[in-house]
């Protein structure tokens, strides 16, 4: 009896060779994109380890720092400032900030920081001018300028800048700014005309807000109020153009449009 032969189970159909190369190329696509990947995650943090030994290299941190404009501002405080700036690097220095540091001393109005590269920095300082000083309770001088910022507290008096005189002032830090009547006294300095500060020997003030200027050689203003100061002021240089300054009493410029003089006061004006 003849038998008939059949396939075992086991055996499979042989594979398309088309099939075959597409699988191939398959993975060798995978494989060149994982390698892409690799490489890019590579190149970032070859990029992030060299740009951090980059800005801290030291032939890019700061080496020098030139300071300019420092005349009444503290030169230690100033140049611990600067000593600190030397060594950071130029890369990711923050002149903005180091500028509101000085700005923020009582003596400078403005501070422009500036890198000059490779590793030199620039400080440029504005200080305040001085307008005025009065006398505080704790006994000694503040110097303050034409925005009442106090610039520095002194033993001795100030000849040089205009004197405002009333009942004890406060004994603020170098840095604060006055409160009134004081502030209202500054303001009244800062409009007076250069010829009427000349005459000027001192600005006096009420601790309720009443203000009066002490003339020289001899002679009173009675101001009022600081309201309207410049209408005040021009009606006091227009009489006192008119009037021999060795005789002038007192001139009352209270109501600017109708200046009259009369007899002097002694004390503020009540």
């Amino acid at each position: 009896m003849n038998a008939t032969m059949e396939p075992e189970a086991s055996e499979r159909p042989p594979i398309d060779p088309r099939f075959r190369a597409r699988q191939l190329e398959v993975a060798r696509q995978a494989g060149r994109r994982r390698l892409k990947w690799l490489l890019v995650v590579a190149a970032i943090v070859v990029l992030l380890v060299g740009g951090a030994l980059l800005i801290r290299a030291p032939f890019l941190s700061v080496d020098r720092v030139q300071v300019s404009g420092a005349v009444y501002t503290d030169q230690a405080v100033v140049a611990d400032i600067a000593e600190e700036l030397k060594g950071k690097p130029m890369l990711t220095l923050d002149t903005g900030s180091v500028a509101r540091k000085l700005e923020a001393l009582p003596w400078v109005l403005r501070a422009r920081v500036e890198q000059d590269w490779p590793r030199d920095v620039r400080i440029e300082l504005a200080e305040r001018t001085p307008l005025a000083v009065y006398g505080a309770s704790d006994g000694q001088w503040r110097v303050v300028d034409d925005e009442g910022r106090v610039l520095a507290a002194l033993e001795g008096r100030p000849v040089d800048v205009l004197l405002l005189n009333g009942p004890g002032g406060p004994a603020l830090p170098p840095g604060q700014d006055v409160g009134e009547p004081l502030a209202g006294a500054v303001r009244i300095a800062r409009a007076l005309p250069p010829s009427l500060k000349a005459r000027t020997l001192e600005l006096a003030f009420t601790a309720d807000g009443q203000y009066e200027l002490h003339l020289q050689p001899k002679g009173t203003v009675l101001l009022g109020t600081a309201d309207d100061i410049r209408d005040k002021l021009i009606a006091a240089l227009t009489v006192l153009d008119k009037v021999d300054p060795n005789t002038l009493q007192t001139l009352d410029v209270r109501s600017p449009a109708n200046p009259v003089t009369k007899p002097s006061l002694t004390g503020a004006t009540p």
